[in-house]
């Protein structure tokens, strides 16, 4: 049964062990006696360790409020441990090499009749935190469960964590009972400098050097590897992924045994980051990235047909069958105000027009992968009706076929088909204009924008000069 709390003055009388306090109290008065009366053994404390990175598996039992104790005070002085403290007298014992004024004093509100002190006071000089995570009680013991953090490989001591990396819970006064801290040892992420490297590519089997910014042509296979790596500690994994892609690209990279190096075919225009990230012993990571450049053909016109919204695992090989066809045609009028032009009525797959299976000398077009590139002569003809014919039929939820434009060099336009189609289906694509690579539409908008400028109020105001249209009236011509 427990005894009754004790009074200021009867703990106070207990302090020093010098002072003989429960012979004095039982001499002073016997409220003091009531006082040492709370005062038990020292617990019989068993310290239990996982290995680090592992965790002690929970006993089953009632768990125990857990009430933190937080005070700013140095490590120094404090004795390295576990501890239960069920009195004042095992808190001072605690300091042994603290004089008894500097002894850091308890809360006032503690009342060791009803409540104890876990003390956990890790001793090894690396360990950063200490915390009492959970405490179990069960019919014959007392669990305390304990996580630590200990300095990560190569770091420095820091005398600020030192300070403090101890804990001080709170909990209700359990008695008889052996206690079990069980303690988790966590290493701290590890200090120094990462892996470094570089990467360097070329066209794969070609005899030219390594370089650090390659420029190819669509469908020509890219070799890169790494060309410079340090690192203080062996290196663990070699990881390649992108890091971007251009739109439209499926392109797959292959690495070579051990790593150090990659190829891949890049099929669509735009530019192909690579990145490497480098892993070390000690889980320390480095990255470091490549682009390699894909530029559109060096002819002023050029049209591309690529698939758009793909999953990176799919296979193209999976995808409806498509073929990309130009025709040359003399563009539409395009007058102030009017609308988006009808494009020519186009008799496809009865006229000869430019494709994979049928280049012409104003046109020529080959394949780059899943996608189809097709370069047109400006001078042959004043436009192109551009229409993509499906050979098999696409349904919704498939990847979706895009047409883009490039006149010097820049991407123009950019036209896409997320419509359902049947086998032998034809979509119009639109005409582009040979002098701007932009599309019918888009020179009509433009017109538009120019000849009806927004007002100061929102309105549309118009102007006094006239936009002349640029061409006369359509009519299909061959390139």
């Amino acid at each position: 049964m427990h005894a009754p709390m004790a009074s200021p003055l009867s703990r106070h009388a207990c302090l020093p062990r010098s002072y003989r306090p429960c012979l004095w109290a039982l001499l002073v008065a016997a409220e003091g006696i009531a006082a040492c009366a709370t005062f038990a053994a020292p617990a019989n404390v068993h310290v239990l360790r996982t290995p680090i990175g592992d965790h002690a598996l929970q006993e089953a039992g009632t768990s125990l409020k857990l009430s933190r104790w937080e005070i700013a005070l140095a490590r120094e002085g404090l004795k390295r441990g576990y501890f239960v403290v069920k009195s004042d007298v095992q808190w001072r014992e605690l300091w042994p090499t603290v004089d008894a004024d500097k002894i850091p004093l308890l809360p006032v509100d503690i009342d060791f009749a009803k409540e104890m002190l876990l003390v956990s006071s890790p001793a090894g000089a690396d360990t950063t935190t200490s915390e009492v995570k959970t405490v179990i009680q069960n019919d014959r013991e007392l669990h305390v469960y304990v996580t630590e953090s200990e300095l990560g490989t190569d770091c420095p001591a820091n005398a600020d964590a030192a300070s403090k990396n101890y804990d001080l819970v709170r909990v209700q006064r359990i008695e008889d009972k052996p206690v079990d801290f069980h303690v988790d040892t966590e290493l701290g992420e590890p200090c120094g400098k990462p892996p470094e490297a570089t990467i360097a590519c070329r066209p794969d089997g070609s005899s030219g050097p390594l370089v650090a910014k390659l420029s190819v042509d669509p469908a020509t296979k890219v070799a890169c590897q790494v060309s410079a790596l340090q690192a203080s500690h062996p290196i663990f994994d070699l990881t390649w992924t992108w890091d971007s892609l251009p739109s439209g690209s499926a392109a797959k990279i292959d690495v070579a045994h051990g790593s150090r190096a990659v190829s891949f075919v890049p099929e669509a225009i735009g530019i192909y980051r690579l990145l490497l990230e480098v892993s070390d012993d000690l889980a320390r990571k480095g990255s470091v990235t490549v682009d390699v450049k894909v530029p559109p053909p060096a002819a002023p016109l050029a049209l591309q047909m690529v698939w758009t919204k793909m999953d990176p695992q799919d296979d193209p090989s999976t995808f409806p069958r498509i073929e990309l066809h130009a025709f040359g045609v003399t563009p539409e009028a395009l007058r102030a105000g009017m609308p988006a032009p009808r494009p020519p009525e186009v008799p496809w797959g009865r006229v000869k027009d430019c494709s994979i299976a049928a280049s012409l000398p104003s046109c020529k077009a080959k394949a780059a992968g899943p996608t189809t590139i097709m370069t047109l002569e400006p001078s042959a003809s004043k436009g192109f009706a551009v229409a993509v014919h499906y050979l098999d039929e696409r349904v919704p939820g498939q990847p979706v076929v895009c047409v883009r434009s490039y006149h010097d060099g820049k991407q123009q336009a950019d036209v896409c088909d997320p419509d359902k189609r049947d086998a032998d289906a034809w979509w119009e694509v639109g005409v582009i204009d040979s002098r701007t690579g932009k599309t019918s539409e888009m020179l009509a908008q433009e017109l538009n924008a120019a000849v009806r400028p927004t007002a100061p109020d929102g309105g549309a105001v118009e102007r006094a000069s006239r936009v002349e249209a640029p061409d006369a009236e359509a009519s299909p011509s061959s390139p």
